[in-house]
């Protein structure tokens, strides 16, 4: 071990005499002590590393098969955790600890990262749905959409931090960067628009149209909002809104236009 071997001929023939690629099978090279080795195998005719494989240069191929997900720059690249057929992952930590969820898309650092069972899911961005445990059928598009939801259900959140602190409300819908920001448990709320439906936490059955409309309202529910700021102080319940700038706290069973 001591020794360098010195080959002057320019090929190197293993396995010399086998009938065939199955007679073949098995021949290689073994590095003793290390375990290490680089061998030939007849399924599939091709060979086998049972080590790293660290390259310096490129690599040119004409197709590349890979197995399991992939890191690139730090980036999972393949089907998240579980490696279940039908997820996709791409992003670091995307889909890191699904166990046996399947139809799940996870694309962005962190997008999904906790999600366990939750099936049927997309994910788009830095952290969106990254909390999400076992929740299913909810669509997350931007940065923190939807980031804090756990068991929420079949919610719809598109836009930089829309329905950011949901955690177990189900069926809301919010587009429009910070559009159902602080709904928390609240339930089948609509919020479309630039900070929409803002403060509210607990309140459930809610629509608004129009960029911070409905937006101090925190446990109101059975409210519709139309229009830039349309009912933005209400903090009641039941009331109907539309237009510029109207409406006001306190009220409730109420309709303003």
């Amino acid at each position: 071990n001591s020794t360098t071997l010195t080959i002057d001929d320019l090929n190197m023939v293993l396995a010399s005499g086998a009938a065939d690629s199955a007679t073949a099978n098995g021949a290689g090279i073994t590095v003793d002590g290390a375990g290490a080795t680089l061998t030939y195998v007849h399924a599939g005719t091709k060979w086998a590393f049972n080590k790293p494989l660290d390259v310096t240069g490129t690599v040119v191929a004409d197709s590349l098969t890979i197995t399991n997900d992939s890191t690139l720059n730090s980036m999972t690249v393949g089907r998240g955790g579980g490696n279940i057929d039908g997820n996709t992952a791409f992003g670091r930590d995307a889909l890191l600890d699904n166990t046996t969820a399947t139809s799940n898309t996870a694309f962005g650092a962190g997008a999904l990262k906790y999600t366990t069972t939750g099936t049927e899911n997309t994910a788009v961005g830095i952290g969106a749905l990254i909390l999400n445990t076992t929740a299913r059928r909810s669509v997350a598009v931007g940065t923190g959409a939807l980031n804090y939801n756990t068991t929420g259900y079949e919610n719809t959140a598109v836009g930089f931090n829309s329905n950011v602190l949901n955690d177990t409300g189900y069926r809301n819908t919010a587009v429009g960067s910070k559009s159902g920001l602080s709904n928390v448990t609240g339930n089948e709320n609509v919020s479309i628009g630039y900070y929409t439906n803002r403060l509210g936490s607990s309140g459930s059955y809610n629509t608004a149209l129009g960029s911070r409309s409905n937006h101090d309202n925190v446990s109101g529910s059975n409210n519709t909002s139309v229009g830039y700021h349309a009912g933005y102080d209400l903090t009641g319940s039941n009331n109907t809104i539309i237009g510029c700038i109207s409406g006001e706290a306190g009220i409730s069973d109420t309709v303003i236009i």
